[in-house]
């Protein structure tokens, strides 16, 4: 593994004080936290928004102070591909296949005060898939910490992650890096959702989940139906997500979903029609993540192309 880009020991003193003012985000008992303020509009500098990119992972990435490394990442088979969400709300999700980070609603922390740079950090919720679980779709849940910063515009998001429960001075610390998917003039339309969508190896290896998006007469929201090759089922809404100020344009949507009519699933979705930068490549898809603590949907689900 090549290429992180090594924060100075300073840089990593100035995050743990910066997240130590920073939420502690669990979310079973985020319902009694105050949510705060929406984030201001801050032009080139606003957060809100979607990106493509890694949480660098794996036993070789560890960052090490004494070598000199590229600007950016390499990135390799352990490293977890996502896709991120950042609302005005300060609520981010990042997105994967396999695993799902959640800084519930008012959770994120964001400093614009620097000149050129945006400073942001949180404590997540790491899900990954427990397919040991008693119910379908549970999840081990980890909390990790996340300092980063945008510099000089929101193109490109670059930090570190580490374990939150680890004593400092045992922690290792690995680099993410995210570019910026937001486009002007782009915004959430539930119209080009319609239709069916499937997400490959939901949970357990080769089972699918399917569902179907069928707007509802307002024009903003749609529900959601599906199933999938074990026989769960899912229903619940899409609703876009607008902003008054929305400098850059943005593509998401609030999702609800209920798991077997027993589950409640909240999270957050994003569109993605292609991407390929860097490294980081990807087709049209539908960014979904879901959870309630215990459980999780999460995935990259591609279009169901009908049959000629």
């Amino acid at each position: 593994m090549k290429g992180p880009r090594i924060f100075s020991l300073a840089a990593l003193v100035a995050a743990i004080f910066f997240l130590a003012c920073a939420c502690v985000s669990c979310e079973s008992g985020s319902s009694n936290t105050d949510p705060g303020e929406v984030l201001p509009p801050t032009g080139d500098m606003d957060l809100v928004g979607s990106w493509a990119g890694y949480f660098v992972s794996g036993a070789d990435d560890v960052i090490d102070s004494d070598a000199v490394y590229d600007d950016f990442l390499e990135f390799d088979d352990n490293d977890i591909f996502s896709i991120g969400v950042i609302t005005q709300e300060r609520e981010a999700r990042f997105i994967g296949d396999t695993s799902l980070f959640v800084c519930p609603e008012g959770s994120l922390s964001v400093n614009y005060t620097l000149p050129n740079t945006t400073i942001f950090g949180g404590v997540l919720d790491h899900y990954t898939w427990n397919t040991q679980g008693p119910d379908p779709y549970t999840a081990d849940v980890e909390s990790i910490s996340i300092y980063g910063e945008a510099f000089l515009s929101i193109y490109f998001l670059n930090g570190v992650h580490w374990y939150t429960g680890v004593p400092e001075d045992e922690r290792d610390f690995w680099q993410f890096q995210f570019f910026n998917y937001t486009t002007t003039g782009i915004s959430a339309d539930i119209g080009k959702l319609e239709g069916q969508w499937e997400i490959s190896d939901a949970f357990w290896r080769d089972n699918t989940l399917a569902f179907t998006i069928t707007p509802n007469d307002d024009g903003e929201s749609a529900v959601i139906t599906g199933s999938d090759t074990e026989e769960n089922t899912f229903q619940g809404t899409i609703i876009e997500i607008h902003y008054d100020d929305d400098v850059h344009g943005t593509d998401l949507y609030d999702v609800s979903l209920t798991l077997n009519g027993i589950f409640d699933l909240e999270g957050l979705a994003t569109y993605v029609s292609s991407y390929d930068t860097h490294g980081v490549q990807t087709e049209s898809s539908l960014a979904i993540g879901v959870s309630d603590g215990d459980r999780m949907v999460t995935g990259l689900a591609a279009p169901v192309v009908p049959e000629q």
